[in-house]
């Protein structure tokens, strides 16, 4: 759904570039038409009494706007005055605290670097916590960069699961991964959500007053949200750049699509132990590259993000602290499936990476964890 919404855009931008020579900004007219609950009660009054004709004029699709989303600006200017000073301030402080949330959602939420690394196992779980928090949590210094990831697994907070959750039937598996994939889609569609009544049910300065060529002022917001899945895409990226993943001749005898489906929706606790390792030479520099080119995409993301949320208007406080709920939760959900997640890799891998460092020149092998919790030896490993 993203990334269909990313290709409306570049199309109506091409589309916008050819056939717009005649009015070089194209705009939105589907603003002011409806708000936020306690906004609703008196700012439609406050335009048919005060501004009829400036929202005529913002809504006639026939108007050229030479200058920029200039019939929005004007509206907005007639609007805002016409607002009681306390709704004023109201309004201030509510752009005020959406807009602190893109640098504080990253304490919440969980970091590009272990997503990236679940994503070894699970990429469309993964995708989708990643984007459940509309804010890159860069996390380890720096992420993927300086993270010695050959022994990530062994410096995870071993939690001790239970025995009886170790051994526990398909059933339970399942009912697990179901809950996983919907606290996943519940995290994502909230996020779509959000940002669609922060679009359309309230306006932003910085949208407006930004004027970028055939692209309407609604169209920015929604761009800072699926922003989130290249930045998802460069953290995996650089993980596979810096470190490759070993498997066994058990696991190369499978198909492709068989090894992927199971490993995609058998929750990790569950899978099979993960090992990675460093790969020699020239990979080093793109590990590199990517990981510094990821950073510095997550820190424009954020800078955007606080630009256009922090110039929000006519939403009031009460209003404004339902949205940051419900992101702030999301983030927190999917920072506890992730961890989750992680614990379970953990526990399956432990046994594994113990064994894998104590070994000598014959080579390492891997471990599978049975139904019974118990382990067996498999053929020796190799590096894809």
């Amino acid at each position: 759904m993203m990334r269909l919404h990313g290709a409306v855009i570049l199309v109506a931008a091409l589309v916008g570039s050819v056939f717009g020579a005649g009015n070089p900004y194209i705009r939105a007219h589907n603003q002011f038409l409806s708000f936020f609950p306690a906004s609703e009660d008196f700012l439609p009054g406050i335009i048919q009494s005060s501004c009829a004709g400036q929202f005529a004029n913002y809504t006639n699709q026939s108007l050229p706007d030479g200058e920029g989303h200039a019939w929005a600006g004007k509206l907005i200017d007639c609007v805002l005055p016409a607002c009681t000073q306390g709704y004023q301030n109201e309004f201030t402080v509510s752009g005020l605290l959406i807009g602190l949330l893109p640098a504080g959602l990253w304490q919440f939420g969980p970091s590009m670097a272990d997503l990236a690394l679940l994503a070894t196992r699970r990429p469309v779980l993964a995708f989708l916590l990643a984007f459940g928090t509309p804010s890159p949590n860069l996390g380890l210094q720096g992420g993927l960069i300086n993270r010695d990831l050959a022994s990530y697994v062994s410096t995870v907070p071993n939690v001790g699961f239970p025995r009886s959750l170790m051994r526990a039937p398909w059933v339970v598996r399942a009912a697990i991964s179901c809950d996983e994939y919907l606290a996943g889609m519940l995290a994502t569609g909230n996020v779509v959500y959000q940002v669609y009544r922060l679009t359309y049910k309230a306006v932003s300065q910085a949208t407006v007053s930004i004027k970028i060529s055939n692209v309407p002022e609604t169209y920015i917001l929604f761009f800072w949200m699926v922003v989130m899945a290249p930045i998802f895409g460069i953290a995996y990226s650089t993980l596979r750049a810096g470190y490759s993943i070993a498997s066994s001749k058990a696991i190369q005898r499978r198909s492709v699509v068989v090894t992927w489906v199971l490993d995609e929706f058998t929750p990790s606790l569950y899978g099979r132990p993960l090992r990675l390792e460093r790969r020699p030479g020239g990979w080093v520099y793109m590990h590199v590259i990517l990981g510094w080119f990821g950073s510095v995409l997550s820190i424009l993301h954020i800078w955007l993000g606080t630009v256009v949320l922090g110039s929000i208007l006519f939403v009031t406080l009460p209003d404004m602290l339902t949205v940051v709920e419900a992101l702030v939760g999301c983030a927190l959900l999917s920072r506890i499936v992730l961890a989750f997640e992680l614990h379970g890799i953990k526990q399956v891998s432990s046994r594994e990476l113990s064994r894998y460092y104590s070994v000598d020149a014959e080579g390492a092998r891997e471990v599978k964890r049975d139904a019974g919790g118990g382990a067996e030896e498999l053929e020796p490993m190799r590096l894809d």
